[in-house]
Protein backbone atom coordinates (compact mmCIF):
# COMPACT_ATOMS: atom_id res chain seq x y z
CA UNK A 1 0.00 0.00 0.00
CA UNK A 2 1.02 4.01 -0.61
CA UNK A 3 0.78 6.05 2.05
CA UNK A 4 -2.86 6.20 1.92
CA UNK A 5 -4.52 6.70 5.34
CA UNK A 6 -7.23 3.78 5.97
CA UNK A 7 -10.41 4.24 8.01
CA UNK A 8 -12.29 1.56 9.25
CA UNK A 9 -15.75 2.56 10.16
CA UNK A 10 -18.36 0.04 12.28
CA UNK A 11 -22.16 0.77 11.58
CA UNK A 12 -21.15 2.78 8.32
CA UNK A 13 -24.67 2.11 6.72
CA UNK A 14 -26.05 5.37 7.43
CA UNK A 15 -26.61 8.00 9.57
CA UNK A 16 -23.55 9.26 11.87
CA UNK A 17 -21.32 5.85 10.18
CA UNK A 18 -22.10 7.26 6.67
CA UNK A 19 -21.85 10.78 7.22
CA UNK A 20 -18.18 9.84 8.78
CA UNK A 21 -17.66 7.79 5.44
CA UNK A 22 -18.12 10.59 3.58
CA UNK A 23 -16.31 13.16 5.37
CA UNK A 24 -13.06 10.98 5.27
CA UNK A 25 -13.66 10.34 1.70
CA UNK A 26 -13.33 13.75 0.54
CA UNK A 27 -10.21 14.25 3.01
CA UNK A 28 -8.76 11.30 1.25
CA UNK A 29 -8.99 8.14 3.47
CA UNK A 30 -9.46 4.47 2.01
CA UNK A 31 -12.17 3.18 3.73
CA UNK A 32 -13.18 -0.46 5.13
CA UNK A 33 -17.05 0.03 6.13
CA UNK A 34 -18.94 -2.44 8.27
CA UNK A 35 -22.73 -2.61 8.46
CA UNK A 36 -25.11 -5.45 10.10
CA UNK A 37 -27.26 -6.04 7.74
CA UNK A 38 -28.63 -3.57 5.80
CA UNK A 39 -26.82 -3.66 2.45
CA UNK A 40 -28.68 -1.88 0.15
CA UNK A 41 -27.89 1.09 2.13
CA UNK A 42 -24.12 0.22 2.92
CA UNK A 43 -23.69 -0.29 -0.79
CA UNK A 44 -25.19 3.41 -1.57
CA UNK A 45 -22.74 4.41 1.17
CA UNK A 46 -20.44 3.05 -0.51
CA UNK A 47 -21.10 4.16 -4.01
CA UNK A 48 -21.24 7.78 -3.31
CA UNK A 49 -17.69 7.34 -1.33
CA UNK A 50 -16.44 5.90 -4.23
CA UNK A 51 -17.69 9.03 -6.34
CA UNK A 52 -15.45 11.01 -3.71
CA UNK A 53 -12.39 8.87 -4.19
CA UNK A 54 -12.12 6.35 -1.58
CA UNK A 55 -10.81 2.97 -2.63
CA UNK A 56 -13.82 1.22 -0.23
CA UNK A 57 -14.78 -2.61 1.28
CA UNK A 58 -17.50 -3.27 2.95
CA UNK A 59 -17.49 -6.09 5.34
CA UNK A 60 -20.78 -7.02 6.92
CA UNK A 61 -20.49 -8.48 10.61
CA UNK A 62 -22.44 -7.98 14.09
CA UNK A 63 -20.08 -6.32 16.19
CA UNK A 64 -21.32 -7.62 19.36
CA UNK A 65 -19.26 -10.63 18.44
CA UNK A 66 -15.90 -10.52 19.36
CA UNK A 67 -15.01 -13.23 16.99
CA UNK A 68 -16.65 -11.03 13.92
CA UNK A 69 -15.00 -8.33 15.38
CA UNK A 70 -11.65 -9.83 14.76
CA UNK A 71 -12.68 -10.91 10.73
CA UNK A 72 -13.69 -7.91 10.14
CA UNK A 73 -10.68 -6.59 11.29
CA UNK A 74 -8.50 -8.98 9.58
CA UNK A 75 -10.45 -8.53 6.27
CA UNK A 76 -9.86 -5.07 6.26
CA UNK A 77 -6.31 -5.73 6.73
CA UNK A 78 -6.23 -7.90 3.90
CA UNK A 79 -7.51 -5.71 1.68
CA UNK A 80 -5.05 -2.88 2.63
CA UNK A 81 -2.05 -3.84 4.93
CA UNK A 82 -3.19 -0.58 7.56
CA UNK A 83 -5.90 0.45 9.82
CA UNK A 84 -4.96 4.28 10.41
CA UNK A 85 -8.51 5.29 12.04
CA UNK A 86 -10.54 3.22 13.65
CA UNK A 87 -14.26 4.73 14.26
CA UNK A 88 -16.34 2.19 16.82
CA UNK A 89 -19.66 3.65 15.44
CA UNK A 90 -22.26 0.71 15.85
CA UNK A 91 -24.32 0.96 18.25
CA UNK A 92 -28.22 -0.15 19.67
CA UNK A 93 -30.64 1.92 20.94
CA UNK A 94 -32.68 -0.54 23.15
CA UNK A 95 -36.12 1.49 23.06
CA UNK A 96 -37.87 -0.30 25.48
CA UNK A 97 -40.91 1.76 25.64
CA UNK A 98 -42.69 4.92 25.27
CA UNK A 99 -42.14 5.86 28.91
CA UNK A 100 -38.39 5.76 29.29
CA UNK A 101 -38.67 5.73 32.99
CA UNK A 102 -40.46 2.77 32.91
CA UNK A 103 -38.16 -0.04 35.05
CA UNK A 104 -40.69 -2.79 34.38
CA UNK A 105 -40.36 -2.55 31.01
CA UNK A 106 -36.51 -3.06 31.36
CA UNK A 107 -34.91 -6.71 30.96
CA UNK A 108 -31.25 -8.55 31.54
CA UNK A 109 -31.80 -9.65 27.64
CA UNK A 110 -32.42 -5.95 26.24
CA UNK A 111 -29.75 -5.04 28.66
CA UNK A 112 -27.02 -7.90 27.77
CA UNK A 113 -27.65 -7.16 24.14
CA UNK A 114 -27.20 -3.16 24.37
CA UNK A 115 -23.89 -3.52 26.03
CA UNK A 116 -22.55 -6.44 23.76
CA UNK A 117 -23.06 -3.76 20.91
CA UNK A 118 -21.70 -0.31 22.59
CA UNK A 119 -19.25 -1.35 25.17
CA UNK A 120 -18.27 -4.92 23.91
CA UNK A 121 -18.35 -4.52 20.35
CA UNK A 122 -16.35 -1.65 20.96
CA UNK A 123 -13.41 -3.15 22.83
CA UNK A 124 -12.92 -6.19 20.45
CA UNK A 125 -12.80 -3.73 17.58
CA UNK A 126 -10.16 -1.82 19.46
CA UNK A 127 -8.17 -4.91 20.90
CA UNK A 128 -7.91 -6.59 16.72
CA UNK A 129 -7.33 -3.07 15.50
CA UNK A 130 -4.93 -1.91 18.25
CA UNK A 131 -2.45 -4.76 17.18
CA UNK A 132 -1.78 -3.78 13.68
CA UNK A 133 -1.27 0.06 15.05
CA UNK A 134 0.90 -0.68 17.18
CA UNK A 135 3.33 -2.87 14.69
CA UNK A 136 3.05 0.57 12.75
CA UNK A 137 3.99 2.47 15.51
CA UNK A 138 0.58 4.99 15.02
CA UNK A 139 -3.16 4.73 15.05
CA UNK A 140 -6.48 6.25 16.75
CA UNK A 141 -9.25 5.58 17.72
CA UNK A 142 -12.47 7.43 18.18
CA UNK A 143 -15.48 5.85 19.98
CA UNK A 144 -19.20 7.36 18.75
CA UNK A 145 -20.57 7.64 22.58
CA UNK A 146 -23.54 10.30 24.18
CA UNK A 147 -23.50 12.82 26.42
CA UNK A 148 -26.28 10.34 28.20
CA UNK A 149 -23.12 8.50 29.32
CA UNK A 150 -21.81 11.77 31.38
CA UNK A 151 -25.17 13.18 32.25
CA UNK A 152 -27.81 9.98 32.79
CA UNK A 153 -30.07 11.62 30.97
CA UNK A 154 -31.49 10.16 27.62
CA UNK A 155 -34.63 10.17 25.19
CA UNK A 156 -33.92 6.32 24.52
CA UNK A 157 -33.45 3.87 27.66
CA UNK A 158 -31.55 4.60 31.56
CA UNK A 159 -29.39 1.13 29.82
CA UNK A 160 -28.56 2.69 26.63
CA UNK A 161 -26.93 6.23 29.01
CA UNK A 162 -25.51 2.95 31.20
CA UNK A 163 -23.55 1.66 28.30
CA UNK A 164 -22.45 4.40 26.99
CA UNK A 165 -21.09 5.75 30.97
CA UNK A 166 -19.35 2.28 30.79
CA UNK A 167 -17.84 3.65 26.87
CA UNK A 168 -16.23 6.81 27.87
CA UNK A 169 -14.54 5.00 30.95
CA UNK A 170 -13.63 2.61 28.78
CA UNK A 171 -11.71 5.69 26.42
CA UNK A 172 -10.21 6.97 28.95
CA UNK A 173 -8.76 3.84 30.57
CA UNK A 174 -7.72 3.05 26.90
CA UNK A 175 -6.11 6.75 26.02
CA UNK A 176 -3.85 5.76 29.09
CA UNK A 177 -2.51 2.11 28.21
CA UNK A 178 -2.43 2.75 24.61
CA UNK A 179 -0.32 6.09 24.86
CA UNK A 180 2.26 6.83 22.90
CA UNK A 181 1.36 5.09 20.04
CA UNK A 182 -2.14 5.05 19.57
CA UNK A 183 -4.77 8.15 20.48
CA UNK A 184 -8.02 6.93 21.82
CA UNK A 185 -10.84 9.89 22.07
CA UNK A 186 -14.80 9.62 22.04
CA UNK A 187 -17.55 11.97 20.05
CA UNK A 188 -20.59 12.69 22.72
CA UNK A 189 -23.46 13.70 20.54
CA UNK A 190 -26.82 14.91 22.32
CA UNK A 191 -29.60 14.16 19.79
CA UNK A 192 -28.73 13.76 16.38
CA UNK A 193 -31.03 14.12 13.38
CA UNK A 194 -31.00 10.90 11.52
CA UNK A 195 -33.30 7.78 10.21
CA UNK A 196 -32.23 6.35 13.76
CA UNK A 197 -34.77 8.26 15.58
CA UNK A 198 -37.47 6.41 13.26
CA UNK A 199 -36.93 3.56 15.63
CA UNK A 200 -38.72 4.77 17.95
CA UNK A 201 -41.22 7.61 15.99
CA UNK A 202 -42.15 5.79 12.99
CA UNK A 203 -44.80 8.56 12.77
CA UNK A 204 -43.06 11.31 10.69
CA UNK A 205 -45.42 13.83 12.54
CA UNK A 206 -44.06 12.15 15.87
CA UNK A 207 -40.68 12.33 14.79
CA UNK A 208 -40.38 16.04 13.14
CA UNK A 209 -42.28 16.93 16.09
CA UNK A 210 -39.85 16.28 18.65
CA UNK A 211 -36.57 17.24 16.58
CA UNK A 212 -38.41 20.80 16.60
CA UNK A 213 -38.84 20.45 20.42
CA UNK A 214 -35.08 19.65 20.50
CA UNK A 215 -34.18 22.58 18.00
CA UNK A 216 -36.24 24.62 20.51
CA UNK A 217 -34.46 24.05 23.42
CA UNK A 218 -31.01 24.01 22.45
CA UNK A 219 -28.91 27.40 22.84
CA UNK A 220 -28.46 27.21 18.90
CA UNK A 221 -31.66 26.71 18.18
CA UNK A 222 -30.72 23.74 15.83
CA UNK A 223 -30.79 19.87 15.54
CA UNK A 224 -27.03 18.01 15.57
CA UNK A 225 -26.29 16.82 12.56
CA UNK A 226 -24.41 13.53 11.30
CA UNK A 227 -22.43 15.77 9.45
CA UNK A 228 -21.69 17.72 12.03
CA UNK A 229 -20.09 14.48 13.70
CA UNK A 230 -18.61 13.38 10.62
CA UNK A 231 -16.64 16.38 10.88
CA UNK A 232 -15.62 16.05 14.77
CA UNK A 233 -14.50 12.96 13.79
CA UNK A 234 -11.69 14.24 11.17
CA UNK A 235 -11.06 16.77 13.51
CA UNK A 236 -9.56 14.73 16.05
CA UNK A 237 -8.40 12.14 13.79
CA UNK A 238 -5.97 15.43 12.23
CA UNK A 239 -4.97 16.50 15.57
CA UNK A 240 -1.93 14.80 16.78
CA UNK A 241 -2.36 16.24 20.68
CA UNK A 242 -6.39 15.15 21.18
CA UNK A 243 -6.01 12.07 23.33
CA UNK A 244 -8.38 10.59 26.41
CA UNK A 245 -10.97 13.38 25.47
CA UNK A 246 -14.56 13.49 25.79
CA UNK A 247 -15.73 15.75 22.87
CA UNK A 248 -19.49 17.00 23.82
CA UNK A 249 -21.61 17.82 20.49
CA UNK A 250 -24.89 18.79 22.06
CA UNK A 251 -25.40 22.15 21.23
CA UNK A 252 -24.70 23.42 24.28
CA UNK A 253 -28.36 21.60 25.36
CA UNK A 254 -26.65 20.88 28.59
CA UNK A 255 -25.92 23.93 29.98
Amino acid sequence: MSNQIVSLITGAAQGIGAATAKRLATAGHNLALNYHSNVEKAQQTAKECEALGAKVILLQGDISQPNICQQIVDSALKEFRQIDLLVNNAGFGGFNSTNINDLSALSLDTFQQIFNTNVLGALAMSQAASIAMQQRNKGVIINISSVAGISGITNTSIIYAASKGALNTLTLSLARILAPTIRVNAICPGFVDTTWWEKRYSEPTARNNFVQEVAKNSLLRRAVSAEDIANAVAFVFDNPSINGELLKIDGGGRL
